[in-house]
């Protein structure tokens, strides 16, 4: 059995999908001996459970390859850099950027939540550093920036060590995600989820359509069941 984890969704639990989580991820890695296969597909998420998953990673006892099948944005790409290998496509993309969050409260609660946020940062900060052949400075920079990085840029930058034959450019999150959220991210990007939200409309019209019919095939069932009881009487 090859030994394949796949990141296709969000990371951390969401409202309408499982997402990806710690717990999630231990629970196949408890399973795999020996060299294994990260395949990710993910537009981020939930920063602690991606370091959760990082350190999973990180700490398995095999080489781990981290293959980016299109996208690794955000908390995903945390992810990535537990990779010793490091696979992005030519028509794959790697984004980095400083965490954020909501908050609400007077202003000391707003100090205290820049205070935390500026404490996450410096610690995805140093996972950068350490995979990456960039200065904290520049990794600084970078996140300032919401950096979207080629394959060729991710290993300029340290953040891939090798390149695969160009695969279709295809994002397809299971669960919708608001591009609001990023400052620079590229136009298809968009195009793609919003293709990915008609599908899944498309199939929720199919799925009831269908279920309809499946309910009148029951009620004409019952009403020949009635009738032959009738019969019978």
């Amino acid at each position: 059995m090859k030994n394949e984890i796949f990141i296709y969704d969000s990371i951390g639990e969401g409202w309408y999908d499982e997402g990806i989580t710690g717990k999630t991820i231990k629970r196949q890695l408890d399973k795999m001996q020996g060299d294994i296969t990260v395949r990710i597909n993910s537009l981020g998420g939930d920063v602690f459970e991606a370091a959760a998953i990082y350190n999973l990673l990180k700490e398995h006892d095999g080489k781990v390859t981290i293959k980016i099948d299109s996208i690794a944005a955000s908390a995903a790409s945390v992810i990535a850099m537990a990779g010793d290998e490091i696979i992005i496509p030519l028509n794959a993309m790697i984004m980095i950027h400083n965490p954020w969050t909501f908050a609400y409260g007077e202003s000391a609660d707003f100090l205290k939540t820049a205070e935390r946020l500026d404490k996450i940062r410096q610690t995805i900060a140093n996972v950068y550093v350490e995979k990456s052949n960039a200065s904290e400075k520049e990794i600084f920079e970078m996140m300032d920036e919401e950096t979207w990085m080629t394959s060729e840029e991710a290993i300029t930058f340290g953040f891939a060590t090798k390149e695969e034959a160009e695969k279709p450019f295809k994002v397809e999150n299971k669960s919708s995600f608001n591009f609001k959220n990023f400052k620079n991210y590229p136009k298809q990007l968009v195009e793609n989820q919003k293709r990915s939200d008609s599908k899944v409309i498309d199939d929720l019209k199919n799925k009831k359509e269908q279920e309809q019919i499946k309910n009148n095939k029951k009620k004409i069932q019952l009403e020949e069941y009635k009738l032959n009881l009738m019969e019978i009487i």
